[in-house]
Parts: C-alpha cells; sequence; structure tokens
C-alpha cells in the first residue's frame, strides 16, 4: 500500500515509517523543505499549500503533525499553536482528499483521549462524551476538522492515543532524569490514571479493522500511585533508583507547569476558565463573566478586592463570543470592535489581539454592482467612487462631510447630552434625502445599531458615527472571543466560575442553581439587562434582536475588506462581511466566511431568507455556499430610543450594585465603561 504520513520524523512518526516500511507498504513522507528524494513530498500547512500531485497514487494518508504538547510553557500563543497546528492541517488534508481524482481509501488522523477530559477512574471507550477543558476542545476541533473527507465517503478514522513512553522524546524522556537521580515521584495526589503503550507498531492496524474513532492508550492502565514500595518496584526498578518524593510539593511552594497540571493560562478555543470549588463567601460576588462583569473584577482586584465572578454558561464574554465549528471562527452574531472606544486602551492590550481593520466606509450593492462609499479623509482614492456612488446626491456627500466634522470637534460627552431624537428625524432634520437615508445610513448604522428601523437616539448615532470616524471598524485576528479570553487572562486564576447559574441576589449574598449560597459584602449584577431585570427588579430595558447567518464559500462574492451594504432596501440582510478577506485566521486556507447580517429578524428559516437574498445579488454560486451555523439574539442590543439616559446609577443601596452596556450605552464602550464606574462604586462603598 502507498501510504503517505504527516509528522514522519515525530516521536510516533519516526517509530512508525520503518515499520511499515518492513511489512512491505511504499511510505511517503509530507515534509516542508525541498524534497530531498522521490519519496518526500512538499506541503506547507501554516500557508495551506501542497506542492503539485501531492495525493497522486496515495492509498493511505496517516496525518500525525501538530505542535507538541510537553515541548513548551502553555503560554496564550503556544496554546493557539497547540490548537490551530493541528485543525488547519488537518483541514487542509481533508479537503485536498476530497477535491482528488483519486481519493485514498483511508484517513487515518491523529487525535488523543485527552478529548475524555478528566474523568476521575471513570471507564470510558468510542462511546463515551467528550470531556472539559483545553485538551479536550482542541481534540474536538481537530477530529472536526476531517469532515471534509468523510463527506466525501473517504473512510476516516481518529487515532485516539494515550501516552506514549519512549527514551527519545515525550514525556517520559523528560521524567527519567529525575528519576535516575532518585528524585523522581508522583504528581498531586498520585491517583491519576496513566495509559500508556509503545503503540507504534500495532495502534496504527486500526484502520483496517475500525470506522470512525479508536482509542488506543495501553491494554492496562496504571494508577502513578500507590504503596510507595510497590510504586518504587514498579516504576523504577529498571532505574535501580527509589521514587519515594512526590513529583508535586503544594501549590504554595511551587507553580507546576501548566501542560503538567492542567491549569494553563486562560486563553482557551471556547474560552473556558479553570474549576477552581466555589467559595462559600467573597468580598465581591460578580454575576455574569460579560464584559462589564470582567472588567469590574479586573479594576476590584488591581485595588486588592477579592472577587468571584459566576457565569450560568460554559464560557465567558456573554454577548462576545466566537466559535470554532470546522476550522472557521464564528463570532456569535456579526461583531465588529472601533477602536476609537476609549474604554478599549484601558483595559485590553490591542497589539496582542493582532487587530485587523476593515476598509473605512463600505461597499454599497445596488443594482448588481457594488460602489464603495468611502472615507476620502483617511483614503483619498475613494473620492471619486464616493462622489459618483449611486446612494444621493453630491450635497448628500457634501453633508456627511459636515456632519463627520462636526461630531469630532465635540466633546463625546456633550453629544450624549444633546437634543434627543429618533435617529431617522435627526437625519432628515440634517437635510439628508430619503436615497442616502435608505441606501446607506440604513443598512450601516441600523446595522451597528440593530435598529434597521433608525428609531434610536440620536444620541447614540451621534456617538458611533463621531467613532466610525475617528478610528478603525476591527476584529480581532483570532475572533471576538479573544476580547474576554484576554480580560480572563488578567485575573487570579480561579476567579470565574462557568455553568453557575445564579438565581437570587440579597443584600449580602447570592443564591445558585442548586440551593447553595456564596456570602458577600458586596455583590455586583453584571449580567445582560433582561436578566438583572430579573434578579435586582429593576424596570424592563427592552431589547433590539439580530440574526446573522454564517456561510462557507471556495470563491468570495465581493474583494476587499468591505462591509457590504444592502442599497436596495429589501431586507432582511442589511449588511454582508466576508470576514477571510478582514482576517484570513477566520477561515481555513482555500476558504471562504461570509456572515450575513440580519438585524432585527429572528424568527423562520433565516438561511433560507439570506440565500434568497444574496443569490438576487450574486447569482447562483450562492447555492454552493454551504451553511456553518445561524445564531438568534432575542437580546443583541438594549433598546435606545429617545430619550435616551446615559450614566445611570450602579449603586443600589445595602450592598447591592449593577453595570452592563444597558446602564450605559448599548456598545462595547458602554459594557467596559459600566464595569469600571460599577468596580469604583464599590471601591468607594468599602472606604466608607
Amino acid at each position: 500500500m502507498n501510504i503517505l504520513v504527516t509528522g514522519a520524523s515525530g516521536l510516533i512518526g519516526s517509530a512508525l515509517v520503518p515499520h511499515l516500511q518492513q511489512n512491505g507498504h511504499e511510505v511517503f513522507s509530507a515534509v516542508r523543505r525541498d524534497p530531498r528524494n522521490d519519496r518526500e513530498r512538499r506541503w506547507d500547512p501554516a500557508a495551506g499549500s501542497l506542492a503539485p500531485g501531492f495525493l497522486d497514487g496515495i492509498e493511505a494518508v496517516i496525518h500525525l503533525a501538530g505542535a507538541g504538547i510537553g515541548d513548551k510553557r502553555w503560554t496564550d500563543a503556544y496554546k493557539r499553536e497547540i490548537l490551530e497546528s493541528r485543525t488547519r492541517s488537518t483541514s487542509l488534508l481533508a479537503d485536498a482528499i476530497a477535491a482528488s481524482a483519486n481519493r485514498p481509501r483511508v484517513f487515518l488522523s491523529g487525535s488523543a483521549i485527552g478529548i475524555y477530559g478528566a474523568r476521575d477512574g471513570e471507564v470510558l471507550d468510542e462511546s463515551s462524551a467528550h470531556g472539559d477543558g483545553f485538551l479536550a476542545d482542541v481534540c474536538e476541533q481537530w477530529e472536526s476538522a476531517t469532515r471534509a473527507a468523510e463527506s466525501a465517503g473517504v473512510r476516516t478514522v481518529h487515532l485516539r492515543t494515550g501516552i506514549v513512553l519512549s527514551k527519545k522524546g515525550g514525556a517520559l524522556k523528560k521524567q527519567l532524569p529525575l528519576f535516575n537521580l532518585g528524585l523522581g515521584g508522583r504528581f498531586g495526589n498520585g491517583k491519576q490514571w496513566q495509559s500508556s503503550r509503545d503503540g507504534h507498531q500495532r495502534g496504527f492496524h486500526a484502520h483496517s479493522r475500525v470506522g470512525a474513532e479508536a482509542s488506543r492508550p495501553g491494554p492496562h492502565p496504571l494508577v502513578r500511585s500507590g504503596a510507595p514500595a510497590r510504586q518504587g518496584t514498579r516504576r523504577c526498578a529498571p532505574l535501580h533508583r527509589p521514587a519515594r518524593h512526590p513529583g508535586c510539593p503544594p501549590a504554595r511552594r511551587i507553580r507546576v507547569p501548566s501542560f503538567f497540571a492542567g491549569a494553563g493560562p486562560a486563553w482557551h478555543p471556547r474560552q473556558v476558565t479553570g474549576t477552581a470549588p466555589l467559595p462559600d463567601s467573597a468580598d465581591v460576588v460578580i454575576v455574569g463573566a460579560g464584559l462589564a462583569g470582567l472588567v469590574a473584577a479586573k479594576v476590584l482586584q488591581s485595588h486588592g478586592i477579592g472577587c468571584t465572578v459566576l457565569e450560568a454558561s460554559d464560557g465567558a464574554g456573554g454577548r462576545v463570543r466566537s466559535d470554532s465549528v470546522d476550522g472557521f471562527v464564528l463570532d456569535r452574531g456579526f461583531q465588529v470592535l472601533l477602536t476609537g472606544y476609549p474604554e478599549l486602551h484601558r483595559h485590553l492590550d490591542l497589539r496582542a489581539l493582532d487587530l485587523r481593520a476593515f476598509e473605512p466606509g463600505a461597499l454599497v450593492w445596488r443594482q448588481g454592482k457594488g460602489t464603495v462609499v468611502g472615507d476620502p479623509f483617511r483614503r483619498p482614492r475613494t473620492l471619486l467612487s464616493t462622489a459618483t456612488a449611486p446612494v444621493g446626491s453630491v450635497a448628500d456627500k457634501a453633508r456627511i462631510a459636515l456632519l463627520r466634522a462636526r461630531l469630532l470637534k465635540a466633546d463625546p460627552r456633550d453629544l450624549l447630552r444633546g437634543d434627543d431624537i429618533p435617529t431617522v428625524s435627526a437625519l432628515r432634520g440634517a437635510g439628508f434625502s430619503s436615497a442616502m437615508i435608505e441606501r446607506f445610513f440604513r443598512p450601516l448604522v441600523g446595522g451597528i445599531q440593530l435598529d434597521p428601523s433608525l428609531t434610536t437616539s440620536r444620541r447614540m448615532f451621534d456617538v458611533i458615527f463621531r467613532t466610525l470616524a475617528d478610528g478603525d471598524s476591527a476584529v480581532p485576528a483570532r475572533g471576538m472571543g479573544e476580547i474576554p479570553a484576554q480580560l480572563v487572562s488578567r485575573l487570579a486564576p480561579g476567579t470565574v466560575h462557568l455553568g453557575t447559574p445564579v438565581t437570587g441576589v440579597q443584600p449580602g449574598r447570592v443564591t445558585v442553581e442548586g440551593g447553595r449560597t456564596v456570602n458577600a459584602r458586596s455583590v455586583i449584577v453584571a449580567t445582560e439587562g433582561p436578566v438583572a431585570s430579573r434578579l435586582l427588579g429593576l424596570p424592563d430595558v427592552g431589547s433590539r434582536s439580530a440574526g446573522c447567518v454564517y456561510f462557507a464559500a471556495d470563491v468570495a462574492p465581493v474583494d476587499g475588506a468591505y462591509v457590504v451594504l444592502d442599497g436596495h432596501g429589501s431586507g432582511p440582510v442589511l449588511n454582508v462581511a466576508v470576514m477571510s478577506h478582514v482576517s484570513p485566521a477566520y477561515a481555513p486556507p482555500g476558504k471562504h466566511l461570509i456572515a450575513a447580517a440580519m438585524p432585527g429578524t429572528v424568527d423562520g428559516d433565516l438561511e433560507a431568507a439570506a440565500r434568497r437574498q444574496l443569490r438576487s445579488w450574486w447569482g447562483p454560486q450562492v447555492d454552493n455556499w454551504r451553511h456553518l451555523r445561524t445564531y438568534r439574539i432575542p437580546h443583541g442590543q438594549p433598546d435606545q430610543a429617545p430619550p435616551f439616559p446615559p450614566k445611570q446609577r450602579v449603586s443600589l443601596g445595602e450592598g447591592l450594585f449593577v453595570c452592563g452596556d444597558h446602564r450605559d450605552t448599548g456598545s462595547i464602550q458602554g459594557a467596559m465603561f459600566s464595569g469600571r464606574r460599577c468596580a469604583e462604586a464599590v471601591i468607594e462603598s468599602a472606604r466608607m
């Protein structure tokens, strides 16, 4: 059999290749350098490229490539590398296999028993549910990346290996020096089960016997500890060394590297934090791990005030989260980050987020073509297209320039105190034509404010339009979920408790699901508006809803990192963005991610409605797009109809506080500002 192996020089691959050759197979190795012989084929998974004829004549693919789990400390950057070195390379191979005229008969792709998570002695097999934690999610996304090959009918096997023991590398090589010095021993309490094997020989016959998953640990798993004498005999007799010392003293004395302890930095494919026990009491309990709650926690801890954050869902970020689907990064609804927001610069390292900006302005799609309505002050080359765009008169374009100049000169605080009327009334009062309002302002501003009717406060319109002119519209390179992940990483370990719904709030305590209470000197309710209203008995804040449909495409319908606006006014899609043009990391190599935003629409078949509308724009190519996911968000923003009162009170008395975008402005700026303002109120109350 002709077998192609990636990761052939790695710990498993270097043992597997000679074994396959000894059994009469022709083995070809995937290499990143120039091939040295006809048994090597070049690929570059980081760039998403394969040499011509990469799969010619190949009958089986064994994919073992990926950054080593224990090679480096688990920094945020290295955790990303662990994930992306697997998902991107796997997607590249799966897509190539699916597209091949003579497909390989089998695709054996690496995975690991880490997909099951820590299960405290539970007996597991291939049918067991997936676990939680960083490695479990890496494995889940790793296996999902093979989907294209599976869909093409190629037998696909996910080889879930255990810990491979070898003197040449991996866990054993790192531990041997300590044991040779007589300093070896167990980690933690020693009750962890460890599956192990020399399985490079037996495990890789799985492709001839199994269909989907094959867990290939050793048949006789061991507990790391037992009677000390027995452990010393079993583990260290071959070394003629004792194993009397526990390998990990108490945490207050030594910080265990995160790749051993399983509690690394906060970055995570699903932004899942640690699982520290829920305390009985805390100085401050914060209900909700959205942006407001995370900023409040950050500010409190920077002032030496301890806090515990209780989050009902499985991840931090509230409405600002991202999901990974088949190698694509899907923000939960179409979202952008406006760099003109001042609170961003207080709380985030924008350089670390690696922001990728949209082009200023927009591409207005009307009558079968797109016209750039840009910002000639920042992109002079767009002056002609902007002046001639069929979205309004030349006088309308001049009015935009005057509006921009007026708003940039104003203090944002004064804009929030100005006369308040609906946005559409303010635009008409400024002399804008109906064509300009319907073809430009409605799809642009209505999309940002989730308000196709433009009835939101003109105060908010003024602030948003000023911010658009003052900075970029951007996204973190790897998705909006990077924002809460960074905030969590700046909190003390164990601060955030996920999967902990709060059912009641009273002065001095909160009650979580199941009836347990956590006592606190102060309680901050930092949930979205409707939940805060329910927990605290506050007036309803109202809701602006949003739908968003994501598609995968081989060819993008437009070029450039523009937001595409509905210049027809037909709806329900107000705007579209090819997210892979903004940040290539949003899509696997060779693919494009298309987001169709539908503010105010959450009911009905959103996918069908989006396809129908976009087919009228871009023709039958839309029928070939693959639907990835539809998001229906009943509460995308609080209602901000006039009269709109920003900066509402955050201190409710008796140690109760509330924050969120519903207390300030419905934006990332408003959520962060409210969180800081609330934390400062708590700090001030502690001094009284």
